[in-house]
């Protein structure tokens, strides 16, 4: 497949987790990869932050790879990373890097501004003392 290809895989990629559509996301990833993203990261996403939102705001790709930059946004509806739900509402940015073969996501990467996601829900961090 084309890049061109490639990058529709991906926008249908994030479409899916957006809509919280498991068929569609079994559709454009490959076996494990789907079945994570059903089974574990669209109802621990949708259950700790509700209305969840990611916009793709610039894409490229070459070869087999893509790299989505992402506006992500949403609310803040039960416990992430140690900070008790605070019904805050986020707005954030990521990557995600993408590989693609034969019209589905068979590896997938992230790369998301937590510390800035920690400082909007009010939560701190501890750094080691040593």
């Amino acid at each position: 497949m084309g890049t061109e290809q490639n990058k529709e895989i991906a926008r249908r990629f994030v479409e899916a987790i957006n809509a919280q559509d498991g068929a569609e996301l079994e559709a454009v990833a490959a076996g494990e990869l789907a079945a994570y993203g059903r089974e574990t990261l669209l109802p621990w996403l949708y259950a700790t932050f509700p209305d969840h939102h990611m916009t793709i705001t610039d894409m490229i790709a070459e070869g087999d790879q893509v790299v989505a930059r992402l506006q992500t946004s949403g609310g803040h509806g039960a416990e992430w990373r140690g900070i008790p739900a605070t019904d805050r509402h986020f707005t954030n940015t990521g990557v995600y890097f993408m590989r693609v073969d034969n019209g589905k996501v068979v590896e997938l990467d992230s790369l998301f501004d937590d510390l800035n996601l920690v400082d909007q829900l009010g939560g701190t961090f501890t750094l080691p003392t040593d």
